[in-house]
């Protein structure tokens, strides 16, 4: 017998409505994923401002040259610094 929970809590209106991904868009991007799934990586990975990019996609792993992981670790938290920096 599972010890997996089975109760779900739907979100609130509010939070419904501000959401990124609706429920019509997350099964188009699932289909997606599943039909090209280095395709639908690709096309998220634009999303990412990376410092150097990666080499190749292949399901959901980006593959780099050594180190280049790091790299996109720390643009990012380069980035969130300088989007939430205090105004002068």
């Amino acid at each position: 017998m599972s010890n997996v929970a089975t109760q779900t809590y739907p979100p609130s209106d509010d939070m419904a409505a501000n959401a990124h991904v609706n429920a019509a868009k997350y099964d188009a991007m699932y289909h997606a994923s599943i039909a090209d799934p280095e395709g639908f990586w690709l096309e998220q990975a634009q999303r990412i401002d990376w410092m150097k990019p990666f080499t190749k996609v292949k399901g959901r792993r980006f593959h780099f040259r050594s180190g280049q992981d790091q790299l996109v670790c720390r643009r990012c938290a380069e980035r969130q610094r300088q989007l939430h920096r205090p105004s002068s």
